[in-house]
Parts: C-alpha cells; sequence; structure tokens
C-alpha cells in the first residue's frame, strides 16, 4: 500500500535530494518485476540503485557512464526470475568491490574539497551528514520517524522550527580574531570536518561559541553523530546502550572539541568519509 510506495521513496533519498533520474529505467524494470511478488527484492534493488547514484555523483564520474551503467543493471534485472532473492540480484548486477574502491578514490579528494560556500557542496554536505546521522542512529537501534534521511534534510521554515542547520563547530566569526592560526588558510573551517547537523533551535545556542563551549549544546542533541562531539564529561547521563554506539564512533575516528584545530577537523573528515563510504558500501 501506500506505507510500501512511501517507504521505497525513502529509499532513492539520494536520488530525490539531487534531482537524478539517471537510475529510473531500472528502478522501473525493478518495480515491475519485483513489487509484487519478492518486495525484499525490490527493496535491495532500490537501494543499490540509490547508492550506485549517490556514489557517481560525489565521485563526479560523469553522467554517460553512469547511464551506461544503468541500462545494464536494467537489462540484468529483466533477465532475472520474479522470484529471485535479493542475493540473486547483486550477483546479476556484479558491482565488485575494485569497482566501489576505484569510485570511492575518485570521491576522497572530492568530498574533503567540499566547501559550505558553495550552495552545490552545502546540499551534498547536508545529505552526506543526513545519511551518517541516520546510519548511526540505526547502529544504535534508535530509529524512527525523526531519524530518517528525508528527516534530517529537513530545514527550518516560517511554518515549522523541526529542521537541521549546518553549524560551524569553529565558529566563522573566530577566524577574525588575530589569535587565529592562518598557517592552513580560513577555508577549512568551511569544510565538511568542521560541521555538524544540529536542531535549529540548538544552533541558535551554540552557533558563535569557542569549540569547548559547545560540548553541553552538543551534548543535549538528540542526534547521536552530533552528540559524540561534546566532551566525555557532559556525556556521563547517556545510557549504556547510546554510549556504547559512542564509543563505536570514537574507536572509528570521531573527534570531540577539546582543543579543536584544522587538524581534529582534517581527521573528522576522514571519519565522514569512512562512514559515509561504509553507508553506500551496504547497499551495493
Amino acid at each position: 500500500g501506500s506505507d510500501r510506495v512511501n517507504n521505497y521513496n525513502e529509499r532513492l533519498a539520494g536520488a530525490r535530494t539531487f534531482s537524478v533520474v539517471q537510475h529510473l529505467p531500472a528502478a522501473l524494470v525493478s518495480a515491475k518485476k519485483f513489487y509484487k511478488s519478492m518486495p525484499e527484492t525490490y527493496s535491495q534493488a532500490i537501494d543499490f540503485l540509490d547508492a550506485r547514484t549517490v556514489l557517481s555523483l560525489f565521485a563526479e564520474e560523469g553522467a554517460n557512464t553512469l547511464n551506461d551503467q544503468i541500462w545494464e543493471y536494467s537489462k540484468a534485472i529483466g533477465d532475472l526470475s520474479s522470484n529471485a532473492e535479493p542475493s540473486e540480484l547483486l550477483s546479476a548486477l556484479n558491482f565488485s568491490e575494485e569497482n566501489f574502491n576505484n569510485l570511492a578514490a575518485a570521491m576522497k579528494p572530492r568530498f574533503e574539497q567540499m566547501r559550505y560556500t558553495s550552495s552545490r557542496d552545502k546540499k551534498r554536505i547536508r545529505f552526506a551528514l543526513a545519511t551518517i546521522g541516520n546510519y548511526v542512529e540505526t547502529l544504535a537501534q534508535n530509529n524512527g520517524d525523526e531519524t530518517t534521511v528525508h528527516a534530517l534534510l529537513q530545514t527550518k521554515t516560517k511554518k515549522s522550527q523541526n529542521g537541521y542547520d549546518l553549524d560551524h563547530v569553529y565558529p566563522r566569526a573566530l577566524t577574525q580574531d588575530p589569535g587565529f592560526d592562518l598557517s592552513h588558510g580560513q577555508e577549512w573551517v568551511h569544510g565538511i570536518g568542521n560541521l555538524a547537523l544540529v536542531h535549529s533551535r540548538d544552533n541558535l545556542l551554540a552557533s558563535a561559541s569557542i569549540p569547548e563551549y559547545k560540548s553541553k549544546d552538543y551534548a543535549s542533541s538528540k542526534l547521536l553523530l552530533t552528540k559524540s562531539l561534546a566532551l566525555q564529561d557532559d556525556l556521563s547521563s547517556t545510557n549504556t546502550r547510546l554510549a556504547s554506539t559512542l564509543a563505536q564512533l570514537k574507536a572509528l575516528g570521531s573527534q570531540d572539541v577539546s582543543s579543536w584545530s584544522y587538524g581534529k577537523a582534517q581527521l573528522q573528515t576522514n571519519f565522514y568519509f569512512e562512514i559515509l563510504c561504509e553507508c553506500l558500501r551496504k547497499k551495493l
């Protein structure tokens, strides 16, 4: 019914966010083949197509290359039995680890160079952080309607305060201070590693403070990804299950706000990149 259709729209978060249509031929073949007979296989097909589209976009692979791939996927899906299992689908689509690694290698320098000051990059940054935020909530078995990628992509409007802003961990205003270290320039402050997804209401409190002063605000965030930026002392009231996930994030390279600097922002960029790659790899 409509729930199922909405669920699949949610699965196409990347294509919808970036107004991409290349995936449609293969998505339509998948719907015709599996929508009624094998909903799990249909889900897998939609997940695959969206992840493949996002990977292509972030790697700047080129529309023609992706188009050629999509037509191959359409044919491979069309050749399958309508009772094919998800594993059979993935086998037929034949997207290898080498394919993934080549695109991820192309994606990495572009990911590192994204800047908040570019409207195109800002949309990509928001999407990346929403995807990672959703992944982390799922990891903690804490996911729900408020933590879907779609929900985390919402921005504040006149009608609703339920949106998310991008907060500069090291505030832009502080780059004008005489004590600001210019050895790496100022542009890094606008990179994804210095940005966090915060609820519109929370961002009003923390936006201009030095990073350490934001710790309590980050700790009170409902989003675990944002919470992971807080100092350990401010996380003492976190329940065991969520604390366990935060510990996992630290082990994967998540940084906190203590002595925040260019170096920490670079480490956070790498952390975000690795988690986004994991989000995409899981669907391929």
